[in-house]
């Protein structure tokens, strides 16, 4: 081998090395796990699917495309669905340039789920998709132990400040009649025993009642 014969071999070789590199370095790719991915959605809310692609030199996005496919198991044609929207943005970091499709649902609906959502990222060097399914999460979620431990420290404060608040009542209505007959002047004929009648009548009915005695026979006699 001559010297011009060595001279084109390392020529090629350092081109193929230089090719290969810059397209391992400007390929572009979906960030995220391959394969189908499942997301959790509850009939009669939004939701957003989310899919981002990276690419390295800001001077190839040109001839990058990102867009979502809808498709029906049992169809074979792309078809359209009312109130999904798709929206685009760009955003450059650490040198890198990332573009994001989100596919936005209005309101998730049972007609939702029957179809696959593909994400494809389009270019010159290569084509990659994902693809996302709707999975229907049960509206009915548990309560929280916080909250539920919560509620029934209140509910049984609540329940004994009740109690007693109706236990003073139950104590101290006598008194409150007789304030209230004393600043009305009303009831001023009443003698004492019909005072002590009325008192021990209104303290101790249920006691009497539940003894089968007549509580006025029993403090004043036949």
């Amino acid at each position: 081998m001559n010297g011009l014969e060595e001279f084109i071999v390392v020529f090629i070789m350092v081109l193929s090395r230089n090719l290969t590199d810059s397209e391992e370095i400007i390929q572009p790719n979906i960030i995220g796990h391959d394969g189908v991915n499942y997301e959790d959605v509850i009939i009669g809310k939004s939701k957003t699917l989310f899919c981002t692609a990276v690419t390295i030199h800001s001077n190839t996005t040109d001839a990058i495309s990102l867009y979502w496919l809808m498709t029906n198991p049992s169809e074979t044609n792309f078809i359209e669905i009312d109130g999904v929207q798709e929206i685009l943005t760009w955003n450059i970091s650490e040198g890198k340039k990332y573009m994001t499709s989100e596919l936005q649902f209005e309101l998730v609906k049972d007609q939702h789920m029957e179809n696959n959502y593909t994400c494809v990222l389009q270019s010159v060097l290569a084509k990659r998709n994902r693809t996302f399914i709707l999975r229907k999460k049960d509206n009915n979620t548990d309560i929280p132990k916080h909250a539920f431990t919560t509620g029934m420290i209140i509910a049984t404060v609540s329940s004994i400040v009740f109690v007693s608040i109706g236990a003073a009542c139950f104590m101290f209505r006598i008194q409150i009649v007789l304030l209230y007959r004393s600043l009305t002047g009303k009831d001023d004929t009443l003698s004492a025993n019909e005072l002590l009648y009325t008192r021990c009548y209104f303290l101790f009915p249920n006691l009497l009642s539940m003894a089968g005695l007549n509580p006025f026979k029993v403090l004043f006699g036949d």
